[in-house]
C-alpha cells in the first residue's frame, strides 16, 4: 500500500513531469545526459525512480537499472521541490535531501531543476489520489448502541421533545431505523430550526430529569447563529478528549504543559482543551484570550483587524516565552502568523502542535510541518461543536470515527436520493451522531472530502457552499 504523500510524488514523476517541460528545459537537462535516481520514503517504504534526459524527451528507465547520482528524500520533500517551496540545494545544505553517486553531478542537475520547478510549479491539492488498499463504504446494519439511542430520543413518553415532535410530522418511528441507508434516506437536519431550538428539548427525560452534569459550549456561529450544545461528562470524554489521547498513547508522545491558543468563553473547544490537558498533563491548559467572532467583525487587512492579531500573537508568544509549554493547541491561520512574525517557535521546546478550528490544505499542512522544528510532532484534528473531534491517525488529514457513538460518511447525490461515495471519489461529509445528550441523524456538513478506506480525506468547504467570514477559528 502506498502512502498518500508516494502516490503525489509518483503521480508528479509518471503524468505531470514531463507536460510542463518546455524544448529549452529539454535540452537543458540533456546536457548532463545521465541516468539519475530520485528515491522518496515515508514511514511505510520507499519508492524511486530512474529519469534520462537524452534531448529526445525524458525517460523513465526500468527498475534497477545503473545511475550516476541519486536524491534521496522524504516524500514531502520532493513535493515541497517540486511545488518550488524549496530549492534542491537549500534541501542538500539543511540535510533534507542525501546525495549518492557522483555529487558535482548531482549539484549540477540540482541547479537546473530548481529553475524547472520554479518556472513550473506543481501544486498536488487537487490532484486525483488513487484509492488505497481495499477501500470499501461500509452500510450495513446500525449497532445495538446506535438504535438504542434512537428509540431512547424517540420514544413517546420519555424521548427527547425535539425528536417527538420530528417524528409525529415525518410519520418516522424508531423501528423504521435499522439500516445505515435508512438514515441516508431521511431529511437532512434543518440547521435553522436547530438554531431555533433551546438545547433541553434535545435531551431525553433521563438527561433532563437525571441529576447528573451537563457541559454546555456553542458552535462557532462562522455559518449562522450559534448554536447552544449540552454533553454529558461521558459523552463529551469520548468525542473530545479519547480521540486525540488515543493517538498521543499510540505514538509514545508524554506531555508536561499545554497551551491553547483559541477560541474559549462559550466556545465548546475552549472547554475540550482543558479537559485534554487535564487528562495528558494533569493540569489545566494555558489560555489566550480570543473572541472569532469580534475578529470576523473586523475588515480583513484593517489596521483594526492587524491590531487584534498582533494582540492574539503577542499572547501566545508570552506564554512560550516564559511558561515553555511542550504542547500547543492553535488555529493554523494563527500559527501562520507566529511563524511569519516571530521566531518563538524555533527554540520553544514543542514535543507537539495540535490544529483545530479552520481548514486546510494538504499543501497548507506540509509548509506548517517543514516550518516546525524536526522533533515536534503536528496532528491536525477535524470536527466540531456537534459532532466532536476526529484526529488524524497514521495520514496527514484522513480522518474516521473513533467508535460507535458516531458515523462519519460521504455522500453523492442531491438530499432523499443520495448514496454512499465510491472510493476515491468526492461527496459530501455527513456525520450521525449517538449519544444520550444528542441524537443527530442526517447532518450534512457544508464541506466536501475524498472517500479513502475506513474514512474521509481532507475535508473542506465545498465550491458549492456559501461563504465564511475570514477569521482566526
Amino acid at each position: 500500500m502506498t502512502s498518500t504523500k508516494r502516490s503525489l510524488c509518483d503521480h508528479y514523476v509518471r503524468d505531470e513531469m514531463r507536460p510542463r517541460l518546455t524544448d529549452a528545459d529539454h535540452r537543458l537537462l540533456a546536457a548532463v545526459g545521465v541516468p539519475v535516481c530520485i528515491c522518496v520514503y515515508d514511514d511505510e517504504g520507499e519508492s524511486e525512480w530512474v529519469l534520462l534526459e537524452d534531448g529526445g524527451g525524458l525517460h523513465e528507465l526500468p527498475a534497477g537499472s545503473a545511475w550516476t547520482c541519486r536524491y534521496r528524500m522524504e516524500a514531502g520533500v520532493f513535493l515541497d521541490l517540486v511545488a518550488a517551496r524549496l530549492s534542491p540545494q537549500r534541501a542538500f545544505f539543511t540535510g533534507k535531501l542525501r546525495i549518492d553517486g557522483d555529487r558535482l553531478t548531482a549539484i549540477r542537475l540540482g541547479a537546473l531543476l530548481a529553475g524547472v520547478f520554479s518556472r513550473h510549479p506543481w501544486q498536488p491539492e487537487r490532484a486525483p489520489l488513487k484509492p488505497r488498499g481495499n477501500a470499501r463504504t461500509d452500510d450495513g446494519e446500525l449497532t445495538p448502541h446506535q438504535r438504542a439511542i434512537i428509540a431512547m430520543h424517540f420514544d413517546e413518553e420519555d424521548g427527547a421533545p425535539y425528536w417527538q415532535r420530528w417524528s409525529h410530522e415525518h410519520g418516522v418511528r424508531a423501528e423504521q431505523l435499522a439500516m445505515r441507508s435508512d438514515l441516508r434516506a431521511l431529511p437532512p437536519m434543518d440547521r435553522r430550526r436547530m438554531e431555533e431550538t433551546p438545547f433541553r428539548d434535545f435531551l431525553p427525560r433521563v438527561v433532563r430529569e437525571g441529576g447528573g452534569r451537563l457541559i454546555l459550549g456553542e458552535t462557532g456561529g462562522a455559518t449562522g447563529a450559534p448554536l447552544t450544545v449540552a454533553w454529558t461528562e461521558e459523552d463529551f470524554e469520548k468525542a473530545f478528549v479519547a480521540p486525540l489521547c488515543s493517538v498521543l498513547e499510540r505514538r509514545g508522545i508524554a506531555l508536561r504543559q499545554w497551551l491553547f491558543a483559541g477560541p474559549t468563553g462559550p466556545h465548546i473547544i475552549g472547554k475540550a482543551a482543558d479537559r485534554l490537558a487535564q487528562e495528558t498533563t494533569g493540569c489545566d491548559a494555558l489560555k489566550i484570550d480570543m473572541d472569532p467572532r469580534w475578529h470576523r467583525r473586523l475588515v480583513a487587512g484593517t489596521p483594526a483587524a492587524l491590531r487584534h492579531l498582533a494582540h492574539l500573537r503577542e499572547q501566545t508568544e508570552q506564554h512560550l516565552r516564559r511558561e515553555r509549554p511542550d504542547a500547543l493547541f492553535i488555529t493554523p491561520s494563527l500559527l501562520r502568523a507566529l511563524l511569519e512574525e516571530s521566531d518563538s517557535l524555533e527554540d520553544a521546546g514543542l514535543r507537539l502542535v495540535h490544529l483545530g478550528g479552520q481548514s486546510i490544505t494538504p499543501r497548507e499542512r506540509e509548509e506548517l510541518r517543514c516550518a516546525l522544528p524536526p522533533h515536534c510532532a503536528l496532528i491536525n484534528g477535524y470536527g466540531n461543536s456537534l459532532f466532536g473531534c476526529l484526529v488524524e491517525e497514521d495520514e496527514a488529514l484522513t480522518y474516521k470515527a473513533h467508535d460507535e457513538r458516531l458515523i462519519v460518511e460521504l455522500v453523492a447525490g442531491m438530499p432523499g436520493e443520495c448514496g454512499p461515495a465510491a472510493p476515491g471519489d468526492w461527496g459530501t461529509v455527513t456525520f450521525h451522531r449517538f449519544d444520550a445528550s444528542m441524537l443527530i441523524l442526517n447532518a450534512r456538513e457544508r464541506d466536501e472530502a475524498q472517500c479513502v478506506a475506513g474514512g474521509i480525506y481532507w475535508p473542506r468547504p465545498a465550491a458549492t457552499a456559501s461563504p465564511v467570514a475570514a477569521g482566526v477559528y
